[in-house]
């Protein structure tokens, strides 16, 4: 009877992120932080990096160039050990959680129990297609899809004539790990879980997230938005966080370097959770408040 693979944990992983497959995750995301010229070891990240990253990750030149199969491999070859084995003998072995991987064009088979030529393949020659191809390939997709078929969109591009089909799903995979590890990292600046109790202030939560000071080249003409825009902010949120930045950039002449301070702001909280309720019996201070006056309202 055929034995079911399953996927064995490290001996010295403890908990999920130090898994393999969590490994490789963290090194492609580290690698495509790198593209941006930032560290990806000590860099500190802005929800502008992060969202120039995920656009970078859909330019074609990526899957082309970046992800090119001998820029890949040095990268994976000088960052990232593969362990091959078999199913180990014995008892089928505990399932735990895997993941399915794709076969490195660099690896091929032999087989005594199947005929010439399956007996002996070499993934590297193995199927060779094109641009041609994938674009067969998504146009049969459309038709089985439910939603209206357009003219396809841009043709496919990055596939070299006569690569191998593993290569060209290799790559693919290791650019779809790169893009969902990106998305996620959006997504958790977006979300970042706190606890809170009755207690909790908004300043105070604020208060408690860090702040780091990032250099701003200064332009002829530039405004408050314009700094803003650059690291992702809005700007009630850099003249909180820089309660002189006005005054700082009108002085300053083109090419001077000012210090800005990112973080975050008891407003900026309270905007990404509007579906928080506020806490029962508690005071609010507010300078002003707008209402519209209807006929009969008293004071």
């Amino acid at each position: 009877a055929r034995r079911k693979a399953a996927f064995t944990a490290t001996a010295r992983a403890e908990d999920q992120a130090e898994t393999p497959f969590a490994l490789l995750a963290e090194a492609m995301f580290r690698w495509a932080v790198s593209a941006l010229g930032l560290d990806p070891i000590s860099a500190t990240l802005t929800a502008g990096d992060l969202a120039e990253l995920a656009a970078q990750m859909d330019c074609p030149q990526t899957f082309a160039e970046g992800f090119g199969f001998d820029n890949l491999s040095g990268f994976l070859g000088g960052n990232v050990d593969f362990h091959l084995s078999g199913p180990p003998s014995g008892d089928d072995p505990d399932p735990l959680p895997g993941v399915a991987f794709p076969i490195p064009p660099v690896l091929g088979w032999t087989s005594p129990d199947l005929p010439p030529p399956e007996n002996d393949r070499n993934f590297a020659v193995y199927q060779p297609v094109d641009d041609a191809y994938a674009d067969r390939i998504a146009a049969y997709f459309r038709q089985l899809s439910p939603q209206p078929m357009g003219d396809g969109g841009q043709p496919s591009a990055g596939i070299q004539p006569d690569e191998p089909l593993a290569s060209v799903v290799f790559r693919e995979y290791m650019l779809l790990v790169a893009k969902y590890m990106v998305q996620a990292a959006e997504g958790l600046f977006a979300r970042f879980p706190v606890e809170i109790d009755a207690d909790t202030t908004l300043a105070a939560l604020a208060g408690s997230f860090p702040t780091v000071q990032m250099p701003y080249v200064v332009h002829l003409g530039d405004t408050v938005a314009q700094l803003a825009a650059t690291f992702g902010y809005d700007t009630d949120e850099i003249l909180a966080l820089n309660p002189g930045i006005t005054e700082e950039l009108a002085a300053a002449a083109p090419g001077t370097v000012l210090s800005v301070t990112l973080g975050v702001t008891p407003a900026a909280i309270a905007a990404a959770n509007p579906e928080r309720l506020l806490t029962p019996g508690k005071t609010a201070q507010v300078a002003a408040l707008e209402t519209q006056i209807r006929t009969g309202d008293t004071p």
